[in-house]
């Protein structure tokens, strides 16, 4: 069964011979969810880790994905090359993240320059395991651990400890120059980049407590915070929509403006919306495999050239 769901009262449901979906609706008239267009990247016959955990664009042709067992593959066109690491056991490239004209690994085994260099603790010269990552300026790369945060200088290759040194970091957006939203086991948090300080905003909404899976901030100033069954939507920090999407919400991010798209178990949901004065008008879209995707179990989306890599 097809998931639609949106805030209107549905009156009837119609599917067409072209697989677009119709919905006569009570209050908001006639709602059309058109056939989303997928194309599968085919993969060399003898590459068999294809259960991908990370996505990332290295030029205007070239895609980076990171998979479970320690592969980044690089897909340009129709040529395709693996990124091997040293490997130790099979690890989860958890993040990539492309800066200049280097490439930066975050890992099961550590953090890694180029694949190959590793980027160690200055002071025991160990590896740090990091959970989540994000691009804050050209130099600077802010990399959320099991507890902490850090801060890589790309140029130095260089990391330094950063205020929140306890909290287990599950994901990361950054809202501008001064401030970057964290999610953590016990709720989200808003860190101010310059004081070096965090605050809590738990209290904005009963689920923000809950374990936070996925952020994403738009061009609107909206914040999309993504829990085990819902989006929630903050304004100005303050709550302004929630979105029941069934299922746990593991990479949130936005194409064009009024378009979000989320990475779920269960596929893909896209979120079409508006908005007004003081409500959020939205509709939501399933893609699952049904409709063509490899798999159900999406981890992490890219939004590249016009185009949504899954």
């Amino acid at each position: 069964v097809n998931q639609l769901n949106g805030d209107y009262l549905t009156n009837s449901y119609y599917k067409d011979s072209k697989g677009n979906e119709l919905v006569s609706t009570i209050d908001k008239g006639l709602v059309v969810y058109k056939k989303t267009q997928l194309k599968t990247v085919k993969l060399p016959r003898n590459f068999h880790f294809d259960n991908f955990l990370s996505l990332a664009s290295k030029d205007k042709k070239t895609i980076l994905a990171g998979n479970y067992h320690g592969d980044v593959i690089q897909i340009k066109n129709d040529a395709f090359m693996v990124n091997n690491f040293n490997k130790v056991t099979s690890l989860r490239i958890r993040k990539i993240i492309v800066s200049g004209k280097e490439v930066f690994t975050f890992s099961d085994q550590g953090i890694f320059k180029n694949y190959i260099h590793p980027v160690l603790n200055p002071q025991n010269g160990t590896n740090y395991v990091a959970k989540a990552a994000i691009s804050y300026s050209d130099s600077i790369i802010l990399v959320g651990m099991y507890s902490g945060l850090l801060k890589l200088n790309t140029h130095t290759k260089k990391l330094s400890n950063l205020e929140p040194k306890n909290l287990r970091i599950t994901a990361m957006a950054k809202a501008n120059e001064n401030f970057i939203y964290l999610g953590s086991n016990d709720g989200l948090y808003k860190y101010d980049v310059k004081q070096n300080k965090y605050a809590s905003l738990k209290n904005t909404h009963p689920l923000l407590s809950d374990r936070v899976t996925a952020l994403c901030i738009t061009k609107d100033n909206l914040t999309w915070v993504g829990t085990a069954n819902s989006i929630i939507v903050l304004k100005n920090d303050k709550f302004f929509a929630q979105i029941n999407i069934n299922s746990t919400s593991r990479s949130i991010i936005a194409s064009k403006l009024g378009n979000i798209w989320i990475a779920t178990p269960q596929g893909v949901n896209k979120i079409n919306y508006s908005i007004n004065p003081k409500f959020l008008k939205y509709t939501v879209q399933n893609i699952s495999a049904k409709d063509g995707l490899s798999s159900n179990e999406v981890q992490e989306l890219l939004y590249k050239n016009d185009k949504i890599y899954a």
